[in-house]
């Protein structure tokens, strides 16, 4: 039986997803610019723009617990106001665990070559 989904939840949903997004993208950008500013200042700045990046992640982990959406595609879904197949489901679910690994060997490349590129605009700029 597909369950129907409330505009209203898919708006809210969407503005807390793009909130979340635009927060993400300022922590990972603004850590070293701050640090080199204003040295102590500047990390107890990031670190509180960090928890509430931090609490607005649990705040779409929620929405999305509570409409057991997981993968790209069951949110696609989620968005234009559908929910999948039972079998289109099974399906996601079985790609669930290679998701998440590849999303953690993911992130952590991104973190090192954002770390890399830190490093040689350090040495090129300040050394």
């Amino acid at each position: 039986m597909k369950k129907q989904i409330d505009d209203a939840e898919k708006a809210a949903f969407r503005r807390d997803s793009n909130i979340f997004t635009a927060l993400f993208a300022a922590m990972l950008v603004t850590c070293v610019p701050l640090a080199m500013l204003w040295r102590w200042r500047g990390l107890a700045a990031w670190s509180v723009l960090a928890a509430v990046t931090f609490a607005w992640s649990l705040r779409v982990e929620r929405w999305k617990k509570k409409f057991d959406i997981q993968t790209y595609r069951e949110i696609v879904a989620f968005t234009e106001g559908r929910t999948l197949s039972e079998i289109e489901k099974a399906r996601e679910e079985g790609k669930r665990p290679y998701q998440k690994a590849l999303l953690a060997a993911g992130s952590g490349l991104l973190g090192a070559a954002v770390a890399l590129v830190m490093i040689w605009l350090w040495r090129r700029f300040f050394l």
